[in-house]
């Protein structure tokens, strides 16, 4: 009897001994398996691993005992138990899953964060504001006397009056308490107000508007706030942005000039985009915009660039040597020549309401 429970007893002491030691062995990897399994994107997403990823890349190289210059690295490395410093190792010396992998860390190291959903750009304009719920003064028609102006907004719309003219809008909700005097285009005699906006789910908004004929003129909204996606140039132009309609949840730049009081859209044929993303399956591109045009395949494991989207059904994208091919989309998302949603070949991609 006595035997039989100092066997068992051993077995339990054995269990209890080695599961520690497996513990600090795999303590010794941020990412444990990243030499024999490729890493899925959710893992990225710990705020402990964020800050661990310059690590965690060369870890990669630590296991094959590639010999670092950094000193940070090195000494980091000769405090864990397996490694063991004996040559330098090449990224051509890895395995294609380690491959993979190091150019996924790489791609949350440098691009992921970093990508814009929107392009924009540092412009300086010339935007007067001024209170809500107060009288102001101000010469919107160039004739020499100042109207008398008043914004009053609400959970309920807003109110705009313009010496004994006034306007109400339901549509907005989310408004901020102040509004905005600019000049859209210099070579007329109209000043506009602006109204800002910042919607459901941060769709900023600005509405314009004219005096025009002694009458309160709305010349249209555009996306955007003054310190968002908004730029007012005086030549009649104004930007703003759109929300996309296709592959994500993104914005384009949309420029708009002012003809007979209202602001009109400009047909643009590609929107410009700079939007990095990581590709975990084999895609198809098109050598040229059309359906017909000859493909070529785009091998998984690297990272690219979508530099370009026409906004209907065509992405253009950019390698990290200068190749550049068409993505074909339909229903918002989906690979026409892939027969998959985009979010299954590639990594990055925002999907946010």
């Amino acid at each position: 009897m006595f035997k039989k429970h100092t066997f068992a007893f051993l077995l339990i002491f054995i269990f209890l001994l080695s599961w520690p030691i497996k513990s600090i062995a795999n303590d010794d990897f941020i990412f444990p398996q990243s030499h024999i399994k490729k890493l899925s994107e959710d893992v990225f997403f710990n705020p402990e691993v964020y800050n661990k990823l310059h690590i965690a890349r060369n870890e990669i190289f630590a296991r094959h005992g590639h010999i670092f210059e950094n000193r940070e690295l090195r000494n980091y490395f000769l405090s864990k138990k397996r490694y063991k410093p004996i040559q330098k190792v090449s990224f051509a010396q890895l395995n294609s899953i380690e491959k993979y992998n190091v150019i996924l860390i790489s791609y949350f190291e440098k691009y992921y964060y970093k990508s814009k959903l929107f392009i924009e750009k540092n412009y300086k304009d010339k935007i007067l504001f001024f209170p809500a719920n107060k009288k102001v003064y101000y010469d919107l028609n160039n004739d020499g006397i100042n109207e008398s102006i008043i914004y009053k907004p609400s959970n309920k719309g807003f109110s705009l009056q313009i010496n004994n003219q006034s306007t109400t809008n339901e549509l907005y909700t989310n408004l901020q308490n102040k509004f905005a005097i600019v000049d859209i285009d210099k070579s007329d005699n109209y000043k506009e107000i602006v109204i800002f906006d910042e919607g459901p789910s941060n769709d900023y908004t600005s509405i314009f508007y004219q005096f025009y004929n002694n009458k309160i003129t709305e010349i249209g909204s555009v996306g955007g706030i003054y310190n968002i996606g908004l730029h007012i140039y005086g030549n009649g132009i104004v930007e703003g942005l759109i929300r996309a309609k296709l592959l994500q949840t993104w914005y384009f730049n949309e420029k708009y000039i002012l003809k007979n009081h209202k602001l009109e859209p400009i047909p643009q044929d590609i929107y410009k985009t700079n939007f990095y993303v990581f590709v975990k399956k084999d895609i198809k591109l098109h050598t040229t915009r059309s359906e017909k045009s000859k493909c070529f395949t785009l091998k998984q494991g690297q990272i690219i660039n979508i530099v370009g989207c026409d906004n209907k059904k065509w992405c253009l994208i950019e390698t990290s040597t200068g190749k550049k091919g068409w993505l074909l989309l339909k229903d918002f998302s989906f690979l026409v020549d892939n027969n998959m949603d985009a979010r299954d070949a590639l990594i990055g991609l925002c999907y946010a309401d």
